[in-house]
């Protein structure tokens, strides 16, 4: 970029981290009881054959792309003063006097 201003002065320059969370990962237990047989009632009391008991367990893993930190600088083209700011403080102490007083009663 260029600038049809005068620089004088260094440019401001602003650094910019962009940083990408990590994987989300997790897992999923999913587990089926007992169940019923098709076409049976729950309360088949008289039933010969064994229900079937059906388990199991299905592991998920979520993969969400990582980008690497980069780092972006920003370049201003105008001009920017540097100069500190400065306060000052002047101090002045009162010279000391020393003198005697003399009370008196009134009579």
């Amino acid at each position: 970029m260029t600038s049809r201003q005068p620089v004088s002065t260094p440019a401001v320059t602003d650094e910019v981290a962009v940083t990408t969370a990590a994987p989300v990962t997790g897992e999923v237990t999913i587990s089926t009881a007992a169940g019923e047989a098709p076409g049976r009632d729950k309360d088949d009391s008289d039933a010969t054959t064994q229900v079937a008991t059906e388990a199991a367990t299905v592991a998920t893993t979520i993969g969400a792309p990582v980008e690497p930190t980069t780092t972006t600088t920003i370049t201003s083209p105008f001009p920017v003063s540097t100069a500190a700011v400065t306060d000052e403080v002047v101090a002045t102490t009162v010279e000391t006097t020393d003198f005697e007083t003399t009370l008196s009663p009134i009579v």
